[in-house]
């Protein structure tokens, strides 16, 4: 199926009242989009104690579990029999559960070569079958956003979140891709919100020129704190649950709230800290 092909299709039955579809996807890799889909899932589940579904689509080389310390299980590979016709009781075979809440995991395949056997079709059935399940279902894309799987899961999202960097090819890229979503004829003004990760005052490319460059005006940020985010990482512990009351934290929670439609009161990042290491949990 080539993208040019997907505004041709029919367009498919609208959902169960309730539930809601994010695409978090990126121009090219580096720019976070995982770190923030992980963080914006917890939120959904967790604080706005939503059943929640991540599913990371980042076929090749995808890491959710590492982000939430998650052990090797089953895969997108495995549900591929069951897609055509996704029912609640199948779900809980092939899903990792996270500790914070009602959230599932569905990760990617363990291997990049079983990648080719996951089509366009197979993550059409999953998002319309995930749709009768879960309320929220966050999905981690590829780093591209010119690929089919991308634009099908784009098609069928109710909200988009485009994550980008103060880089100028990355910017590029972003305006190419915010142009041929119009013309493909998704929704970008209503459903499309740009996050310029990493963001530092520093950097001669502000906000408002980010904005004219795109010419898009709903540009959110997240402030640049390596050491912060790293520490997080590696401990497998998002940090709107772990480092209570940072700068980063906070604003996650900001865009939670616009782009989730949950309360901001429901979203204050917990108090507790974390350390570097975890008990029994060693990199090195």
């Amino acid at each position: 199926m080539n993208i040019k092909d997907l505004r041709t299709k029919p367009q498919d039955a609208v959902s169960i009242p309730g539930s809601q579809v994010m695409t978090v996807f990126g121009p090219k890799g580096g720019v976070g989009k995982t770190f923030l889909a992980v963080n914006l899932a917890i939120l959904s589940a967790k604080r706005g104690a939503r059943k929640t579904l991540l599913v990371d689509l980042d076929l090749d080389s995808g890491d959710v579990a590492v982000h939430l310390d998650l052990p090797e299980g089953s895969s997108i590979n495995d549900l591929l029999p069951y897609c055509s016709d996704i029912r609640p009781e199948v779900m809980p075979r092939f899903v990792s559960r996270h500790h914070a809440g009602a959230l599932d995991v569905l990760m990617a395949p363990p291997r990049p070569e079983l990648s080719e056997f996951v089509k366009v079709e197979h993550v059409s059935h999953l998002i319309e079958g995930a749709r009768r399940i879960y309320q929220c279902i966050v999905i981690d894309t590829p780093p591209a956003a010119d690929c089919d799987i991308v634009y099908e899961c784009l098609e069928k999202s109710d909200s988009q979140l485009l994550v980008i960097t103060q880089d100028l090819a990355c910017l590029r890229q972003a305006r190419t891709s915010l142009e041929l979503m119009r013309r493909l004829g998704l929704n970008v003004n209503e459903r499309t919100h740009v996050v310029l990760n990493q963001f530092s005052e520093k950097s001669i490319l502000s906000v408002r020129k980010v904005r004219e460059f795109l010419d898009f005006a709903r540009v959110q940020t997240v402030s640049h704190d390596r050491d912060v985010v790293e520490r997080s990482i590696l401990d497998g512990a998002p940090i709107v649950l772990a480092a209570g009351g940072c700068q980063v934290g906070r604003e996650i929670c900001a865009i939670a709230s616009q782009v989730l439609g949950i309360g901001e009161g429901q979203l204050q990042p917990s108090r507790r800290g974390f350390g570097l290491f975890k008990a029994g949990r060693r990199l090195w």
